[in-house]
């Protein structure tokens, strides 16, 4: 990806699992389709919880699962198809092509472990950082950034 200017667009403190998904619901609506979500975090951190969140922000009674197993999920919303994608497990060479396919303007696309493809990005996503609270096991700091 070309370096580009990352703008700060909100940060949010959530005390508790359903706080993350009240937020990622209401980001879920600044969503259109074409639109890119990198999710960054530690593992265990919530980036699928924040994916869940999308979902039912978008209408969608889907349960997204931990998709470290399955590296690409898609579901089905009122608005556009959201695909899920999880690199965590993604070593060494792997072909891009199936995800690029899906980079074509008419879904959202959410990746968590973004830096094994960055290369392969060209436009400007969002970027979604979610950090530990170590004073608090259920809090999150969540950023949201936008490359420019």
């Amino acid at each position: 990806m070309k370096k580009k200017i990352l703008r700060h667009l909100n940060t949010f403190r959530s005390l508790s699992k359903d706080d993350t998904l009240n937020f990622a619901s209401n980001f879920s609506k600044t969503l259109n389709k074409g639109d890119l979500v990198l999710l960054e975090g530690e593992i265990g951190v919530g980036k699928t919880t924040f994916v869940n969140g999308i979902i039912k922000g978008l209408g969608s009674n889907e349960l997204v699962i931990s998709s470290s197993f399955v590296l690409i999920s898609t579901y089905k919303t009122s608005k556009f198809n959201l695909v899920h994608c999880d690199f965590y497990r993604v070593c060494g060479i792997y072909d891009f092509n199936e995800i690029i396919e899906y980079l074509d303007g008419n879904n959202v696309v959410m990746i968590e472990w973004p830096y094994k493809i960055e290369k392969y990005i060209s436009f400007s996503p969002y970027v979604v950082r979610i950090y530990f609270n170590n004073l608090n096991i259920s809090a999150r700091k969540i950023e949201v950034l936008k490359y420019e």
